[in-house]
């Protein structure tokens, strides 16, 4: 019965000239190397993911999501594609950039009016890789590595999401924005903040 209420509802708002609901913006956050079955959104007891945990209880939780290889670059390019990693070409981490005549998700929401930006904390996301592909801002400054290989430089998730942020606090009242936001630091080598080394 609630359905079918919600639904009259919705046709009526549609139909009788009032303000319809602004469409919802779009933020896709990536965690590198992070186990769903160690977040407390999906179930863990133990978890210290507050901030996780309320972004999944306020916005939409995938139950089932499975990366196609097990490679920062050739994932992210099917979850920004749609594609499989070998449709692409990008079977591993800073070999084959991403093509331009691959679509993205950025290219298609920013051609449908929405503001992109992206935020990435690894090296191997970076625009040479083609991963800038749609994004009116793209975030990926690796102007120190800290480490001799490219393919391991990082930054630091604060450093990403202040970003992020000020880049949010940018986008005008009323556009419609999607943003990306990528972070590394549970990858190898992994260096914990001193309040969670000894956990």
């Amino acid at each position: 019965m609630r359905f079918y209420i919600l639904a009259l509802l919705v046709l009526i708002l549609a139909f009788s000239g009032t303000a319809q609901p602004r469409r919802p913006d779009l933020i896709l956050i990536t965690l590198d190397t992070v186990r769903a079955d160690r977040i407390g959104a999906y179930g863990y007891k133990s978890a210290a993911t507050p901030n996780l945990d309320r972004l999944a209880a306020e916005g939409v939780r995938f139950d089932d999501a499975t990366a196609h290889a097990p490679l920062t670059g050739p994932s992210h390019a099917s979850i920004l594609t749609g594609l499989y990693p070998s449709r692409l070409g990008v079977r591993d981490n800073a070999a084959a950039p991403l093509p331009e005549h691959a679509v993205t998700l950025a290219e298609t929401l920013r051609d449908g009016g929405f503001r992109t930006g992206a935020f990435v904390g690894a090296f191997v996301l970076d625009r040479a890789y083609g991963f800038a592909q749609g994004f009116e801002t793209f975030d990926a400054d690796f102007g120190r590595f800290e480490s001799g290989l490219k393919q391991q430089a990082q930054r630091p998730a604060g450093a990403v999401v202040d970003r992020a942020i000020r880049w949010l606090r940018q986008v005008p009242t009323g556009d419609r924005m999607f943003l990306w936001m990528h972070v590394y630091d549970a990858h190898t080598p992994y260096a914990p903040p001193p309040q969670y080394l000894r956990r």
